[in-house]
């Protein structure tokens, strides 16, 4: 029995550069460096929801990341990660202004290419900072 799940055509896109979503929108410049950074965020406060029809409360919580980027320089590395990040997050974080939360580069490294890396990079890594929540 043949299975049909995963179509010849949809996996070929993961053979083409231009198809991963991960690598961002500089495809066009074939000498921007490459680098791989880690971030660890801290004091993150996330609305959690235990169940259907429960109320949520908000947790604090922290996370660590690794994403890929194409950018001129480390420096523009971390901050167009960052910039994502922030981006990516959006409204899900219940931190007021007077709360605000840590995200720092835990490393960042050269990557000679992109057809090195398996996979696409994973969302965060969720951990709790406590273990009592707050009602929010």
């Amino acid at each position: 029995m043949e299975d049909n799940r995963h179509p010849v055509t949809t996996l070929a896109k993961l053979n083409s550069p231009s198809q991963w979503p991960w690598i961002g929108k500089n495809r066009s410049n074939a000498h921007m460096p490459r680098f791989g950074v880690r971030l660890m965020a801290t004091a993150c406060r996330v609305k959690m929801r235990q169940g259907r029809g429960r109320k949520a409360t908000v947790q604090s919580m922290g996370f660590f990341a690794v994403k890929f980027v194409e950018a001129g320089s480390p420096a523009e590395a971390i901050e167009e990660v960052k910039r994502r990040v922030h981006e990516r997050l959006g409204d899900a974080l219940a931190n007021r202004s007077d709360e605000p939360w840590g995200l720092t580069v835990d490393d960042l490294w050269a990557v000679d290419d992109f057809y090195d890396i398996d996979a696409p990079q994973p969302g965060f890594i969720w951990y709790p900072e406590d273990a009592d929540s707050d009602a929010g």
